[in-house]
């Protein structure tokens, strides 16, 4: 981890394109504001709305691969093998279920 110090108005930049700047500091709450210019294709999160957001992508995964697994009923080896690409995350992938 990079440790900078700034004083409220001092801007950090990141690479070419990321702006931050402390915007307002308290000491009584110990609580910084910070400003942050940056492209609109780059996502910006609280890390914890971060987290949520990962953990909610991985129950829905989980969730789709057990709903997959179950609807094919009339398969004697209850075996299915699919290739999902409307997904970007499994686009082109063979999934394997059993």
């Amino acid at each position: 981890m990079f440790i900078i110090s700034r004083h409220v108005g001092e801007p950090i930049r990141i690479g070419d394109d990321v702006l931050i700047t402390v915007t307002k500091a308290t000491s009584e709450e110990a609580l910084v504001h910070i400003g942050i210019e940056a492209p609109r294709s780059i996502e910006i999160y609280r890390s914890e709305i971060y987290e949520k957001i990962q953990n909610e992508k991985k129950a829905n995964r989980k969730e789709m691969a057990t709903t997959i697994t179950d609807k094919c009923p009339h398969n004697p080896f209850n075996r299915i093998d699919i290739t999902i690409s409307n997904i970007p995350k499994f686009a082109g992938k063979v999934i394997h279920g059993v």
